[in-house]
């Protein structure tokens, strides 16, 4: 399987002015953000952009759904009428799980302090809880930097998929922070301070109308033979970018989204965790260890949107049909019902045998496969 509050300010603010709404950030409805966006072909440039729904609750990055303020600006820079913009903003993503608090501007001037004695080379000046609070930002900024490269770099490995199944990615783009403090003397020079600081770096990707598959089985709208097809389609998608060497390592029904209109076929996003196969693997070791269909098979399974695929009778050479008899009566009725007839046994059901010099019961076959019915194999994931 594969995976990957601040003392000792030098300057004094008045306290009403460091008091933030914890509950407030700069992505409402309606905000205008000014970006610069930096195209596949290269090139930064300068992108206002109008917010028109953020995807709350924030998780590991700032996910909105913009329009551009110049529709003919954005099509020269070829973007369409709406798109999404993740910004990888430390200050509003989670944070709880780094052991930090809700960003503030008490935070941010503790922060720059921190930054100023560096600068100064007088770091002995700073308390402990400052210096722990810088500490634990830079982590959280660097965890999140990582996930901010591994996705770029997994939609431009996967170019070919782009626009069907995951989204198209249009280029990257930077987001200054417009803080209350303005940018420093102290983070020029320190890109380390400034992006933590002065700008988040985000990824500008194609909008998908459609809901996640752990919404979709709930919709009236959406028959559930469409969301099993989708759950099945989803399967393939992650053999096909698994053969291109990416594994998406976060297999989850949240990360599924079905498009409204028919045929309601399924996008794969979110590649935050993702891996590509180093250069030094071959791509059949690759295929060989990756866990990454298996792992959304039952991620779907466990949201409910997954049937799971019936598996083709085997015995075991001491205790025959005992495991796979279980195996199918531990199903609910309906799903046994639709996958296997039930077998005539005269008798007990088993006979004794001597294995080893014990005795021991095999048991017959209980449960056969319909006729037509595909078993998991069939599907060929591998």
């Amino acid at each position: 399987m594969r995976s990957i509050k601040g003392r000792g300010l030098l300057h004094a603010t008045p306290e009403s002015q460091l008091k933030s709404n914890p509950s407030s950030h700069p992505y409402s409805p309606g905000s205008r953000l000014d970006l610069y966006f930096s195209t596949e072909k290269g090139g930064s440039h300068p992108l206002s952009v109008e917010v028109i729904k953020p995807f709350e609750p924030f998780t590991s990055a700032v996910a909105l759904l913009v329009r551009p303020k110049s529709f003919s600006g954005a099509k020269a820079l070829g973007l369409p009428s709406t798109f999404i913009v993740k910004i990888n903003d430390i200050r509003y993503s989670i944070r709880d799980d780094h052991g930090l608090g809700l960003w503030s501007l008490s935070v941010e001037a503790s922060l720059r302090t921190f930054v100023e004695h560096t600068k100064q080379g007088t770091l002995d000046q700073c308390s402990p809880d400052l210096k722990r609070a810088w500490n634990k930002e830079t982590s959280l900024y660097e965890f999140q930097k990582q996930c901010y490269d591994q996705e770029v770099a997994a939609y431009r490995h996967l170019r070919t998929l782009q626009g069907r199944d995951i989204p198209y990615f249009y280029g990257t783009c930077r987001f200054p922070l417009g803080s209350f403090f303005g940018s420093s003397a102290a983070t020029q020079g320190n890109d380390l301070a400034s992006s933590i600081l002065d700008s988040a770096e985000g990824v500008v990707i194609e909008y998908i109308d459609g809901l996640n598959l752990a919404e979709a089985h709930l919709d009236v709208n959406i028959s559930r033979t469409d969301v099993e097809r989708a759950s099945e389609a989803t399967l393939q998608i992650m053999k096909r970018i698994r053969n291109l060497g990416v594994s998406h390592c976060d297999g989850r029904a949240e990360n599924v989204l079905m498009r409204r209109q028919a045929p309601h076929d399924p996008v794969l996003i979110d590649f935050g965790c993702s891996a590509i196969k180093p250069p030094s693997q071959s791509l059949a070791e690759w295929i060989k260890e990756d866990d990454g269909i298996k792992e959304m098979r039952i991620a779907l399974s466990d949201a409910g949107v997954h049937v799971e695929s019936p598996r083709r009778e085997w015995a075991n050479e001491v205790w025959g049909y005992n495991f796979f008899n279980d195996m199918v009566e531990r199903r609910s009725k309906d799903w046994r019902e639709r996958f296997y007839d039930p077998v005539e046994i005269d008798g007990p059901g088993f006979v004794m045998r001597i294995v080893d010099g014990e005795e021991a019961r095999w048991h017959y076959q209980r449960w056969r496969l319909k006729p037509g019915v595909k078993a998991v194999d069939d599907y060929r994931y591998d």
